[in-house]
């Protein structure tokens, strides 16, 4: 089955399946068939604290870039990455 969506359309559906935890196939079959999808609302606190620790990790990451073993630096950095996804889903608007 193919749908047109406009961008702003499928950005709220990918949002809303990552807060769900699901593929937007999964999030659109569960919908269309009148099954529960699970959502995870974070509070504006959870959100502030989860920026504050990737600008912390950020910091650490760059300022001790010389003096640190590079397995550190990788999982600081995979740390990071995770962070910003996450964040991602809860500041897309349209």
């Amino acid at each position: 089955m193919n749908v047109r969506l406009t961008r702003c359309e499928k950005a709220q559906l990918c949002q809303e399946a990552r807060r769900a935890g699901l593929s937007v196939s999964a999030l659109v079959r569960r919908r269309s068939l009148g099954r529960k999808v699970p959502m995870v609302e974070a509070s504006l606190a959870m959100v502030q604290a989860l920026r504050r620790i990737s600008v912390l990790v950020e910091h650490l990451d760059r300022d001790s870039a010389r003096e640190t073993p590079p397995a550190v630096r990788e999982g600081a950095q995979a740390l990071r990455r995770e962070l910003q996804e996450i964040l991602a889903g809860f500041s897309h608007s349209c």
